[in-house]
């Protein structure tokens, strides 16, 4: 499964796999191509996450602040929780 992205109106959902890896750079990078002013990263599916995925999302947070873009993740499952938590994503990301 790789990454989906909705756009609604000026919102970009990217919606993440089961797997979120170096294998899914791709996807990404495509949904970061969508200019909009807020994203929100779903992470209802994620079970395991790997370094290319946190460099990923900390690329999306470096992007978003020259541009005053709103990141939000949602749909955190407490596992996954604890990792942002433990490299302390939750004090650089809004997590829902």
């Amino acid at each position: 499964m790789e990454c989906q992205t909705l756009i609604s109106g000026d919102v970009a959902t990217i919606i993440l796999p089961k797997e979120f890896s170096f294998n899914t750079r791709n996807e990404f990078r495509l949904a970061l191509k969508e200019k909009k002013s807020a994203y929100e990263v779903d992470f209802q599916r994620v079970e395991k996450m790997d370094s290319a995925a946190f460099g990923m999302l900390l690329l999306l947070k470096e992007g978003s602040n020259d541009k005053k873009v709103s990141v939000v993740f949602k749909n955190v499952r407490p596992e996954v929780l604890r990792m942002l938590q433990l490299i302390k994503f939750d004090q650089v990301f809004t997590i829902l």
